[in-house]
């Protein structure tokens, strides 16, 4: 059972990773404008319309894990997280500290909702989601930047 210590973790570590890519994005022409209120956090997670997520495991798996319901932890509910929420985003940006994929989330969405990939619950029982591995489904990425 997962406790909120880890979740505080895990979202410092996305934190970082948003930070990160504030600056490392710009000099390839993306500028990301993030909402820091919890109100205007329920529009979108940044003004463009640009979802992001960090993935810390997809270099060992080749897969990236795209999220659709979250949770604080194990004892609350699940609420529409990632490609499932309603809001303001477009694209969908997932990666680490040396790549990072922009995929068009009403495409991640539609093909989800289509039954083209399994949901599943990771272990630490927080999040819902499915993976897509990079080489197969390379037509879904819109972009790829290496830092």
């Amino acid at each position: 059972m997962r406790n909120w210590n880890d979740y505080k973790e895990d979202l410092e570590a996305g934190q970082q990773y948003q930070d990160y890519l504030l600056e490392k994005l710009l000099p390839h022409g993306i500028q990301l404008m993030y909402y820091t209120s919890l109100k205007k956090q329920k529009v979108g997670e940044t003004i463009n319309g640009i979802e992001v997520k960090y993935d810390r495991k997809f270099r060992k798996t080749g897969n990236l894990y795209i999220t659709t319901q979250a949770r604080a932890t194990s004892n609350s509910d699940y609420h529409p997280c990632g490609v499932t929420k309603l809001d303001n985003s477009w694209l969908y940006m997932i990666g680490d500290e040396k790549d990072v994929y922009i995929l068009g989330k009403k495409q991640l969405y539609t093909f989800f909702k289509m039954g083209n990939f399994k949901e599943f619950e990771i272990p630490q029982e927080t999040n819902k989601g499915f993976l897509i591995n990079i080489k197969r489904s390379n037509w879904l990425i819109l972009n790829h930047i290496k830092f």
